[in-house]
Formats: C-alpha cells, sequence, structure tokens
C-alpha cells in the first residue's frame, strides 16, 4: 500500500509542476499563432503582388505584341515602296531603324539575359 501511496503522491507531484509550467506554454502557444498569422498576411500581400506584376507583365507584353506588329507592317510596307525607288540607303536606313525598335523590346523585357544593360540605341553588342 505504502508503494501505491509514494506513486500518487509523485504523479500528484507531476501534475502540480506541469500545471506550473501551463501559463508559459499557453503564452509560447499565443505568441506561435500570432506569428503565423503575420506570416500568413505577409504571403497574401505578397501573392497579391505578384498577381499585380504579372497583370502589369502581361498588359505590357501585349501592348508591345501589338507594337511589334504594327512596326513589322510599316516597315514592310516602307521596304515595298523602296525596293520600287531602288534606294539602298534608305533601306539600309529602315533595316536599321527596325534593329532598334527589336533592342528596345529586348531590353524591356527581363526574360532575355545579356541584354539587359543594353540601350536600344547601343551599336556595339551586349556584354557576356
Amino acid at each position: 500500500m505504502a508503494a501505491l501511496v509514494g506513486s500518487g503522491w509523485q504523479w500528484w507531484w507531476s501534475v502540480v509542476n506541469e500545471l506550473q509550467h501551463l501559463p508559459d506554454v499557453l503564452r509560447q502557444m499565443r505568441e506561435g499563432a500570432e506569428s503565423f498569422e503575420q506570416v500568413a498576411r505577409q504571403l497574401a500581400n505578397s501573392t497579391a503582388m505578384f498577381e499585380q506584376i504579372v497583370e502589369v507583365y502581361g498588359k505590357t507584353l501585349l501592348d508591345a505584341a501589338e507594337r511589334n506588329a504594327a512596326m513589322t507592317d510599316a516597315v514592310r510596307r516602307r521596304l515595298e515602296g523602296l525596293a520600287a525607288l531602288n534606294s539602298p540607303d534608305a533601306v539600309t536606313d529602315t533595316v536599321a531603324e527596325f534593329q532598334k525598335m527589336f533592342g528596345t523590346l529586348a531590353q524591356l523585357n527581363p526574360l532575355w539575359p545579356g541584354l539587359i544593360d543594353r540601350r536600344p540605341d547601343d551599336d556595339k553588342p551586349a556584354a557576356d
């Protein structure tokens, strides 16, 4: 019987000891939940920001594609007209303009590596 009473007291002291630590454990849990909520808010804000970036980038690429199509048509018409005049300088100038336009597109497109530091009016190739 003494063994049962001794183990009973030991159990009781273990419970009392755990209960003494309970306020600290609850505080840590509350702080953890607040931190989790803060991280969730930051992730939601970051996701919204990335969605806006993708939307703006998509619109920019669409606009660039439309301008590219219009410029291509204009260059084609101009080259056809210049071919009838048999003017090599005018053809060269038109091709240079066309290359400048593609340089501008390359500069605006972050997915074209090696062209980021190049300006559209640069005649030298981009540094690798």
